[in-house]
């Protein structure tokens, strides 16, 4: 198989913005979305293959439209693989799982 032929599962615009309300919907107990705003993946950051500020763009429009309004949307102006997205993930997540009131950071 030529690597031509192969494509990433969801790199259009309209494809992430379907995909963003199916998670919304599917995940009833969030109570943060992070948005990675420098890249999704690592080969979606600028300089790799996947790169498409548009693309990204309209995936967090749709999550910032359709995400549950007791969920906060948390945006990082980081690529998702970098440690600073991660710490403040965990350091969420600790809140939540420490406190009778988390707040996402």
């Amino acid at each position: 198989m030529s690597s031509r032929s192969i494509r990433p599962t969801l790199n259009l615009p309209h494809e992430l913005v379907l995909a963003a309300r199916w998670w919304l919907r599917h995940w009833i107990r969030l109570s943060a979305v992070f948005l990675p705003l420098r890249g999704v993946s690592a080969i979606a950051v600028q300089g790799g293959p996947f790169y498409d500020p548009a693309a990204d763009e309209a995936l967090f429009d749709a999550v910032r439209k359709n995400v549950s309004p007791n969920v906060e949307v948390v945006e990082l102006d980081h690529a998702i693989n970098d440690p600073a997205f991660a710490t403040a993930m965990v350091d969420s997540l600790l809140d939540y799982v420490t406190t009778d009131s988390p707040a996402p950071h």
